[in-house]
């Protein structure tokens, strides 16, 4: 959809409405709109709200993963996917079946994989990922809609554990250890 304004949509485009004006269709927030509870890893009781169509939330960062709400709707393309004149099709992912998913605003891992969204994200601009024909991120070993880059090691590196001078397989390690490895403790 290249509008969220319904004056503005052209052809057979069905237009998008943004009540709150911010950037985000009201059809998208009220998908990702139900509030979240749940207990943390020290249990405590954790309220996450949903996104509201009608006040801005785009700029927030509810599950704290490293993107905006605006961002996580745009994947895999650039938060600038909601600028006028960006080509693009629509956000989110399409998989072999049809359906199309989306980064969860209200997860900070959507995948499930043990690597954070904006982590992912991140790594996938920083090898590279960004496709400038295409205009979307690119990436099969950091993919925050796919979780079977959660047993990959694109940089090969590891530990001899044993110090036989060869990496075995259960030697290396995988990016989602590489992150809790190394993954502050808050």
């Amino acid at each position: 959809v290249s509008t969220t304004d319904p004056n503005l949509a052209t052809g057979d485009e069905i237009p998008q409405i943004d009540t709150d004006d911010d950037k985000i269709p009201d059809q998208h927030e009220e998908r990702y709109s139900e509030d979240v509870v749940f207990f943390s890893t020290d249990n405590r009781l954790v309220f996450m709200d949903g996104l509201d169509k009608l006040e801005p939330d785009a700029e927030f960062d509810k599950d704290i993963d490293g993107l905006t709400a605006l961002e996580e709707y745009c994947w895999p393309y650039p938060a600038t996917c909601t600028d006028p004149g960006f080509f693009r099709g629509l956000s989110g992912v399409v998989d072999g079946e049809g359906v199309r998913s989306y980064l969860d605003p209200r997860s900070s891992d959507t995948d499930g994989d043990g690597m954070p969204d904006g982590f992912e994200a991140y790594m996938c601009l920083r090898i590279g990922g960004f496709d400038s024909i295409s205009q979307k991120f690119e990436c099969t070993d950091f993919d925050p809609l796919n979780a079977t880059d959660m047993d990959e090691d694109p940089d090969n590196d590891g530990f001899d554990v044993n110090r036989d001078g060869i990496l075995s397989m259960t030697e290396l390690y995988t990016s989602t250890e590489e992150y809790l490895y190394g993954a502050p403790h808050n």
